[in-house]
């Protein structure tokens, strides 16, 4: 049973009587969870606004094929906070990944079409609960601001560089294709944590277009002689796939 005195002394709450607050009350879900249990991932539908009742939740930025790491965190939320608000607002999905990192969590959840519902029934209880939302929201940030330096080093260390190499002799071989060619395939799929970058020349004409790829606490792979469907083929299978191509590899 969700109880109404602690819905009542939470900002999200705040300035709602208790008549009003027994609808939330009805709508509410309870939902437990234990230590490391992902609550939501990024860019997952948002589909449910957040109550903390007991414990404490992590957010942070998940990045594709690295494991949840601490450092990525970048707010921690506790008793009485509110979360997930992306299930109010478009595009409506989750920016961050979220994660239980308490022995014991208990959060209270309403669905967003739920919510969206009863808004339309009464505009009142609507207008209230969306302003109270908007403080909390203009709050977070405020406080995001002062932990993104330390999110920001950690993707910097934890990203994929690919490095075109870009020389006279480079263009000459077809390197402007083959990058044009990434660029292109890059915007098709979901990663933020993928660099490209030009390169100079590696002292190897003959093998150009050459492309290194960097990824992290993995040994550097140079390939040689690169093509547009060579490109495509390194993307899928060693950028994303984890497979070192080593029929393109520089000798």
């Amino acid at each position: 049973m969700i109880d109404i005195d602690f819905l009542k002394s939470t900002d999200l709450f705040a300035g709602i009587d208790d008549e009003k607050l027994s609808v939330f009350q009805k709508l509410g879900r309870v939902q437990e969870y234990k230590y490391g249990d992902s609550v939501y991932r990024t860019d997952e539908s948002a589909d449910h606004i957040y109550l903390v009742e007991n414990g404490r939740v992590a957010l942070r930025v998940d990045l594709p094929g690295r494991q949840n790491s601490e450092d990525a965190t970048i707010s921690i939320i506790i008793r009485g906070r509110t979360f997930g608000w992306g299930s109010l607002v478009p595009p409506y999905i989750y920016r961050l990944s979220c994660y239980c990192v308490s022995p014991d969590l208990r959060l209270i959840t309403w669905n967003k079409n739920d919510l969206e519902k009863l808004f339309e029934k009464d505009p009142a209880i609507g207008y209230r609960f969306k302003t109270n939302l908007v403080a909390i929201v203009g709050i977070r940030l405020h406080n995001l601001k002062q932990s993104m330096s330390r999110a920001k080093d950690y993707i910097q260390q934890e990203m994929t560089k690919i490095t075109v190499h870009m020389s006279s002799c480079g263009i000459a071989a077809g390197a402007g294709e083959v990058i044009t060619t990434l660029m292109e395939e890059l915007q098709n799929i979901s990663r933020y944590d993928i660099q490209v970058v030009q390169g100079g020349c590696l002292g190897k004409c003959a093998t150009e277009p050459n492309v290194t790829v960097e990824i992290a606490d993995k040994e550097r792979v140079v390939y040689q002689k690169m093509t547009p469907e060579k490109m495509r083929t390194v993307l899928k299978r060693h950028v994303l796939e984890g497979q070192v191509q080593k029929g393109y590899l520089l000798a």
